[in-house]
């Protein structure tokens, strides 16, 4: 068996012995960036689903659907937090059963002007753990308590010592002993609840061609693990090596797979604006690979892969050609992984896989927009809607089986598990902040990050970005004025509050948790890649209104 390096923690508590005697025997990542979009507010209908049968007869029971749910949980490893991992669960679904919205929230916040692209999980202890991407001599991984206060950090990066910057595109993974497991450039890391390095293990080195061979990092981190049962932490490499690592030793649990896809080609439309990230957001080092992963460009895998009850993995990646896609179902056996199959899609992996509530389905979307449902036993098409305009990140599913996802240039859009439209979101039951502005150009509402499903089924959170289509350059970037999080009716679409403003747009998943506590991870990608823009426009807003400056960091709102 293929043997990387692997670091050991000596101290008791932190031990595979330790650790051991506590365990019980027996999923950019990004949906961001409308910022160069061309299109107001106002998006073309989804149309119905082509391409197959396969959809289900009837409505899943969301009583069987939560037992499922709960059931993955519990086999995999996780732990019951209620947001263990990127999309709050091993199969990306974005649903919080029990939580509802509140009329009013406290609102506390941490590491402002940083940039943070992945929602943090929860703790068993109720931690708030995150990941940053700073440069040499910071920290990068983070616990928090809920008023925003620093609990422990990982020790300053320098080398192979500390995280290093690339844990910016990973979510710590928490387990049902409360250890978590996050990687970064080069090197997957267990840590204790305490803050105390477990072990360190060395991940594959990129291909010897990678498009970043030249820069020192070496970018080839999971974009969050999996746990996939049997005391097992798994993960799909940027440039697609699948590893399976014992979560008690960190030693390899199976031999490393290289998946058979080369890297999609570079993704140059929107190119990368020069002032992105670039205000000490982030490493300088990883800007364009933070850029690149957001596109699904210039590597094999730019998702978190989902999980289904019996350690099945699901991730899409580059095909055998750098002009196609693949969907992969993985089965992790006891020493080897194998491709149970691949199903041919569009290019672009940026979209992390989803299941259906009953696990028979899983939902995906390519770099043109459309909406794949496979079957999870073989891969095969059930239906596509081409004109899904499915923003990249991951849609969310509710227990009833119904698809929400963010529109490109637009804002959400419901499908039910046929690939039938069901709704596009409607705001304009909202008061409308923002006054019309000739001089900027018209007005617009852009869904900000993927939506998270909440109370039973019933009810979404989303996040908006409100501003104006300013043109420039032969460009006409959508530029926000404000940012908030809203509540949505999942039935009809139709928004039913603002909940709260924002500090800075959200770019990616909404945390929340089983007591209706929401956090907001705020990556500056498109506030930083906008602000030379202000000079121009802010003279001429109205209402003391200006082009949201450069920010980033976590919100956390308490229900009062």
């Amino acid at each position: 068996m293929r043997q990387l390096a692997v670091i050991r923690s000596t101290s008791d508590d932190a031990s595979p012995a330790g650790r051991a005697g506590r365990r019980r025997t027996g999923a950019l990542l990004i949906g961001v960036l409308a910022l160069v979009a061309s299109a107001v507010v106002g998006c073309s209908s989804g149309g119905d689903g082509s391409d197959g049968g396969g959809a289900t007869d009837q409505a899943p029971d969301p009583a069987a659907s939560a037992d499922i749910s709960a059931e993955a949980i519990e086999q995999l490893g996780y732990a019951s937090t209620g947001w263990a991992t990127l999309h709050g669960d091993p199969a990306n679904r974005k649903y919080q059963a029990d939580a509802t919205a509140a009329a009013a929230y406290d609102s506390s916040s941490a590491l402002a002007d940083t940039s943070v692209l992945a929602a943090p999980s929860s703790g068993t202890d109720g931690q708030l753990y995150v990941t940053t991407g700073l440069p040499e001599g910071s920290a990068n991984l983070h616990a928090f308590d809920r008023d925003g206060d620093l609990l422990w950090e990982s020790e300053p990066w320098a080398g192979d010592d500390g995280v290093d910057p690339c844990a910016l595109l990973n979510t710590p993974v928490v387990d049902d002993d409360g250890d978590l497991y996050v990687s970064d450039c080069d090197q997957l890391w267990s840590y204790t609840a305490d803050g105390d390095v477990a072990w360190v293990l060395d991940l594959p080195a990129p291909p010897a061609d990678s498009p970043y061979a030249d820069n020192p990092l070496q970018p080839n981190s999971f974009l969050t693990a999996a746990l996939v049962g049997g005391d097992r932490v798994a993960g799909i490499t940027l440039y697609g090596q699948v590893v399976v690592v014992d979560r008690e030793t960190g030693e390899l649990a199976a031999e490393v797979l290289d998946l058979p896809s080369v890297p999609s080609a570079r993704a140059e439309d929107p190119p990368l604006p020069p002032g992105a990230l670039g205000n000490g957001e982030v490493d300088p080092q990883i800007i364009d690979v933070v850029w690149q992963v957001a596109f699904g460009g210039s590597v094999v895998s730019a998702n978190t892969p989902a999980a289904s009850a019996d350690g099945r993995l699901f991730v899409v990646a580059g095909a055998d050609d750098p002009t196609t896609g693949v969907v992969y179902g993985l089965d992790v056996g006891d020493d080897a992984v194998d491709i149970a199959f691949e199903t041919p899609v569009g290019v672009g992996s940026g979209c992390s896989p989803t299941l259906s509530p009953d696990e028979g389905e899983l939902y995906t979307c390519d770099a043109a927009g459309t909406l794949y449902a496979l079957g999870t036993d073989d891969g095969e098409v059930h239906w596509k809607v081409d004109d899904a305009e499915a923003e990249a990140g991951s849609v969310a599913v509710g227990p009833d089986g119904t698809i929400y996802l963010l529109v490109r240039n637009g804002t959400y859009r419901a499908y039910e598990d046929d690939g039938t439209l069901r709704w596009d979101a409607d705001f304009s039951t909202l008061d409308d902040p923002l006054p019309d502005n000739a001089d900027v150009g018209p007005k617009v509402l852009i869904g900000a990050g993927n939506p998270t499903v909440i109370d039973g089924g019933d009810r979404l959170i989303a996040a908006l970005n409100r501003g104006y289509q300013y043109e420039i350059a032969g460009r006409t970037p959508n530029v926000p004025v404000l940012a908030e999080l809203v509540e949505l009716d999942a039935t009809t679409g139709e928004a039913l509050q603002t909940l709260t403003p924002l500090d800075n747009p959200t770019e990616g998943i909404i945390h929340v948790d089983p007591d209706g506590t929401i956090v907001s991870s705020q990556g500056a990608i498109t506030t930083s890649s906008l602000a030379s823009l202000s000079p121009m426009i802010d003279p001429l807003l109205t209402d003391g209104l200006t082009v949201i400056p450069p920010g980033g960091g976590l919100q956390i709102f308490r229900p009062t």
